[in-house]
């Protein structure tokens, strides 16, 4: 992993990787469950419906994509960290100057 300059992000990514956030939530349950059921319901498509010779090439462009498509969203979540954090402490510093 390379080195980051940006303590926000490195904090973002030490608490990730330690799993220190609060991800008990009803709604994020099930659409993970929602999300396997998509990729079981891709994969059988690729498999029935995909011809043979390309079916490798298909999931590897859809592999592809996923894997593009977390890494979006990680980084989109470390912005609204990064910004989150921004904003309480311009909170903090406007309670402090009242």
């Amino acid at each position: 992993m390379e080195e980051k300059d940006d303590v926000l992000d490195n904090l973002f990514d030490k608490k990730e990787d330690d799993d220190l956030f609060n991800l008990e939530d009803k709604e994020l349950r099930r659409l993970d469950e929602k999300l396997g059921e998509m990729n079981d319901k891709m994969d059988k498509f690729i498999s029935e419906e995909i011809p043979p010779q390309t079916r490798d090439s298909a999931r590897e462009h859809l592999r592809e994509y996923s894997n593009l498509l977390f890494t979006y969203l990680h980084r989109e979540n470390q912005l609204f960290y990064k910004n989150g954090i921004a904003d309480g402490i311009q909170i903090l510093l406007f309670a402090l100057t009242m």
